[in-house]
């Protein structure tokens, strides 16, 4: 049997065995109500419009609307796999690329956005397919429109997938391209971008919609919340070796700064090209908002599994394997073996030990070090058994403030599975993020809505977003019932 087939057919099984069942918090609900209510056109970087496109058809399959967009990143994870598989096909051993494509499939951050609805493996297929016709139009150029279709779609699901774009050039300037892109030939590549935003640019332009208002104006909120600048920057990038060493746990890190070496030595333009990808992504995610951070870093551990394949192919090379067949089956071992089981045990040692985990947004009936540390999620009911506690425990009519993460779930259960439609729930982020004293506007929203009536409720007591020492002054906050806080005046 071909073996890109094997390798998808393991890869899809294992993310399929290991999907989360249902909806989730965060992004992973907010994506799924974007597909519900088929926000296809929006240009804002949040409303990831390509990724609700597709979305959407899955969402036609006769499953359960949250299952199907979770079994989408299941699918595009395998797809990546098989993808990768073909791309390392073009300079190592078949052998090699099925195990270096195994290991990044089994890697901490890429298993675990490959089992929840998340715009990372579909950005991280779109990077390997476009890495692979980068190779192939240099034996056709004519494939440079696909390469600019492919690109322009795979920016309306996730706006860094333009990091790639130095790299590429790196490995596309060559006097062949050149020719072709400063020919009649290239004046159509406009053309084929155009066709690939048309859903977020072009059809908007055409409603009488300021896209180029609306664009900016998205760009700077999304730096102004999530932008952490080089401080940020500094202090993370001497933790990146660590978290290169939990995706590629035991020989994958040695074996990819090797393979790192041994590329430059004999194919520096390809060598120079996944570097540019790697450092880039690297610079740019380590500055970003730092719960985005860690899914921000995937492309940079593609990029070293590439290396990885390189580091292995000179090892087999020069320790000849027929002489020594238990070095295969020692490398299947250690680099796809291993790795679950040592994820299984950090977590678990994690949570043993009461791991500080301050930076992680705490969620009521959501095990962090489980989460968080152990990629799969096919016992993740967290944000359903959320919802479904909130529900029976709200009056009728009732507000409940919400931070984003449990926002989202509320909301998915309210506007797509037809939930309690009588209750009002209200982002808090706008608060959070546009006032300098959040507390007293959030305060002054409590007592106006309670002065007319209302049962208030908070989703969460967590200090930096509900700022409860603040409103404690004022009101009693009970939880009596279920997961909410019930806020009431203290002289009550």
């Amino acid at each position: 049997m071909n073996r890109g087939i094997v390798l998808f057919s393991l890869v899809f099984s294992l993310y399929v065995f290991t999907l989360a069942p249902t909806y989730l918090w965060s992004d992973s609900a907010k994506l799924a109500i974007y597909v519900h209510e088929k926000v296809f056109t929006s240009p804002g970087l949040g409303a990831h419009s390509g990724h609700a496109v597709l979305g959407y058809l899955f969402s036609l399959l006769p499953l359960p609307p949250a299952y199907s967009q979770n079994l989408m990143s299941a699918l595009f994870g395998a797809l990546t796999a098989l993808l990768l598989y073909r791309l390392l096909c073009l300079h190592v051993d078949h052998k090699i690329a099925f195990l270096c494509s195994l290991a990044f499939s089994v890697s901490h951050l890429f298993w675990l956005y490959s089992v929840i609805n998340e715009t990372y493996s579909l950005l991280t297929f779109f990077i390997v397919l476009i890495l692979y016709l980068c190779f192939k139009s240099l034996e056709k150029p004519r494939r440079l429109y696909i390469i600019v279709l492919v690109l322009s779609f795979a920016y309306t699901n996730h706006a860094s997938i333009v990091l790639i774009i130095p790299g590429c050039l790196i490995l596309l300037w060559q006097p062949v391209i050149y020719r072709f892109v400063t020919g009649r030939n290239g004046l159509l590549l406009p053309v084929f971008a155009v066709i690939g935003t048309a859903h977020v640019f072009l059809i908007p332009l055409l409603q009488g919609i300021n896209i180029f208002s609306s664009a900016t104006d998205d760009v700077s909120g999304v730096l102004n919340v999530f932008w952490q600048g080089p401080a940020q920057m500094m202090s993370q990038i001497p933790r990146y070796p660590f978290y290169l060493l939990y995706q590629f746990p035991t020989l994958g890190v040695p074996l990819g700064i090797w393979g790192a070496l041994i590329l430059f030595k004999i194919h520096r333009r390809y060598a120079l090209a996944t570097f540019a990808i790697w450092i880039v992504y690297v610079l740019f995610a380590t500055q970003y908002f730092l719960q985005r951070l860690f899914p921000l870093l995937i492309p940079s551990f593609l990029i070293f599994s590439i290396w990885i394949a390189f580091g292995i192919s000179e090892l087999t090379s020069r320790f000849k394997t027929e002489k020594r067949p238990w070095l295969p089956v020692t490398l299947f071992v250690v680099l796809c073996v291993l790795p679950p089981g040592i994820y299984y045990a950090s977590y678990r040692i994690a949570e043993s030990k009461k791991v500080g985990l301050e930076f992680v947004r705490r969620l009521p009936y959501r095990n962090n070090y489980r989460y968080y540390l152990f990629p799969p999620k096919h016992d993740e009911w967290g944000a359903r058994r959320f919802v479904e506690d909130a529900f029976k425990q709200a009056d009728s009519d009732a507000i409940i403030l919400a931070d984003f993460n449990p926002a989202m779930a509320l909301q998915y259960a309210q506007k797509v599975l037809n939930q309690r439609p009588d209750i009002n729930i209200q982002l808090m982020d706008f608060w959070i993020n546009s006032y300098t004293d959040p507390a007293r506007e959030i305060l002054i929203h409590i007592r106006g809505n309670i002065a007319a009536g209302k049962s208030v409720y908070l989703a969460d007591n967590w200090e930096p977003y509900y700022f409860v020492s603040s409103l404690s002054h004022e009101f009693a906050l009970t939880q009596n019932g279920g997961p909410l806080w019930k806020v009431t005046p203290v002289s009550q």
